[in-house]
């Protein structure tokens, strides 16, 4: 069986401060969110935040990202850095958020505030794994 195809984009490697900027203030802004008892949107957030860190991980170590529409293609590429120690228990915070992230969405459930807090230390664990591996810190 073939290998699944994932678009990806060729990045310059030092472009990824720009995904890392925006993992670092979408995180803060789901802090906020969760301060302010707004679980939802919080959420969204988190997600949004661990798939660019993921993207400024990948453009960082690879010089690609994933140009994919599902987000979740993110994992893939991510499965090809292979040379970051703690890679592999990093990529199941990021598959747990994305595995709920159609949930958190659009399913218009309302999450739990004791899963909420899970699914956000998922999203602070990921951001701050990418931080310690990138030549910015955590």
């Amino acid at each position: 069986m073939a290998p699944k195809r994932i678009s990806v984009r060729s990045v310059p490697r030092d472009e990824f401060r720009g995904r890392w900027k925006n993992a670092q203030e979408r995180l803060a802004a789901m802090e906020r969110e969760l301060a302010g008892g707004l679980l939802d949107p919080a959420l969204v957030l988190g997600v949004q935040a661990a798939i660019a860190a993921a993207d400024a991980l990948t453009i960082f170590t690879r010089g690609e990202r994933s140009a994919a529409e599902r987000h979740f293609d993110a994992i893939t590429v991510l499965e090809r850095v292979t040379d970051v120690p703690g890679i592999g228990e990093a990529r199941k915070h990021l598959a747990r958020l994305l595995d709920r992230k159609s949930a958190i969405e659009y399913s218009g459930e309302a999450l739990k505030k004791d899963e909420a807090e899970g699914l956000a230390e998922h999203a602070r664990r990921f951001v701050r794994f990418v931080g310690r591996n990138l030549p910015v810190g955590p």
